[in-house]
């Protein structure tokens, strides 16, 4: 496992959509193994996607603490699906992942981009996710993860599926009762005929 990959074993169950999560230093903890406070987001700017669109992702990672976060790794999976493309800054890529190396004082903040493209996806898979992670290193347990997803046609297809039956609302009325219905706009009709016959004949000369 490249040192790019490490960092992110297992992240893929995450959920899809974007999360922030904040992991600061237990009370009482030694400096040295006391954690940053940190937060991440990553987004491409959509929603949904299909092969042949170019995602450029967005990754912000702040230091939400009051000491620096010195050569902090951040990482983002490239799953099945998304072909790398480049980097800014440049990033070390792995087998499904790429990473960087970053210093963040206090209160400061990264912002690292990521360009790749949607490849050919199986009908099977109906959101294409992405998670990005910060470290202290690329094979230490991550401190922050985010993730983002964009619905691919297999899923915008299911979607349109389960929505039907809800859209058609009311089941259709049966052959049987569009007959009776019928039926019963002609008996009103005659009803009306008759009335109206009634009062001619009680009508004076």
């Amino acid at each position: 496992m490249t040192p790019a990959n490490a960092s992110l074993k297992g992240l893929a169950a995450l959920g899809a959509g974007v999360a922030l999560l904040l992991v600061g230093g237990a009370p009482g903890a030694d400096a040295a193994t006391s954690k940053p406070s940190l937060s991440i987001a990553i987004d491409n700017g959509r929603t949904s996607t299909t092969v042949g669109d170019v995602l450029v992702y967005t990754i912000t990672v702040h230091n939400l603490g009051t000491e620096a976060a010195d050569q902090l790794h951040i990482g983002q999976s490239l799953p099945t699906g998304l072909t790398f493309q480049s980097a800014k800054p440049v990033a070390k890529a792995g087998s499904g992942a790429i990473g960087w190396t970053v210093d963040l004082r206090p209160g400061a903040t990264a912002t690292l981009h990521s360009t790749s493209v949607v490849s050919k996806t199986g009908p099977e898979l109906l959101r294409l996710a992405s998670v990005a992670c910060a470290s202290s290193s690329p094979t230490a347990a991550p401190i922050v993860c985010a993730s983002h997803s964009d619905q691919l046609p297999a899923g915008a297809l299911q979607a349109a599926r389960e929505a039907a039956p809800a859209a058609a609302g009311a089941p259709s009325q049966t052959p049987w009762a569009r007959i009776v219905g019928i039926a019963g706009g002609g008996a009103v009709v005659v009803a009306a005929v008759v009335l109206v016959a009634r009062r001619r004949r009680l009508s004076p000369p």
